[in-house]
């Protein structure tokens, strides 16, 4: 088995989540969304609104950036339940190296990509 395998499999278990983190450090910065454009990834969120309109609608967004203020996690709630997260990671050059998607029901999808952002799975 792969070490970056070992190494996710353990921070599951020791953190006891769903999703090991692959950013390299914890947000500290978010800020609410009314919506999103594209589908490509990351999200590219639109519509900065207040935390208090935020959760007067049905859907919202929160994005959280690291200290770089690159963005690393996407949260969609519907309803006040969380719908699905995106964690990202980057390459030195800027470039998405992994993403993992979550939906509501606990399902994942992970994403890797090339230092030029060409898919690798």
């Amino acid at each position: 088995m792969p070490a970056t395998r070992k190494l996710s499999i353990l921070l599951v278990l020791a953190f006891g989540i769903g999703i090991a983190p692959v950013f390299a450090e914890e947000p500290v910065r978010h800020v609410h969304y009314g919506s999103f454009a594209g589908y490509w990834i990351p999200l590219h969120l639109v519509e900065p609104i207040d935390r208090e309109i935020a959760l007067s609608r049905q859907t919202y967004y929160i994005g959280f950036y690291d200290k770089a203020g690159k963005l690393c996690r996407v949260e969609k709630y519907f309803d006040g339940a969380l719908f699905f997260r995106h964690d990202y990671a980057y390459y030195e050059n800027g470039v998405i190296r992994e993403s993992r998607i979550r939906n509501a029901d606990g399902v994942e999808a992970v994403n890797r990509l090339d230092e030029r952002g060409t898919r690798r799975d």
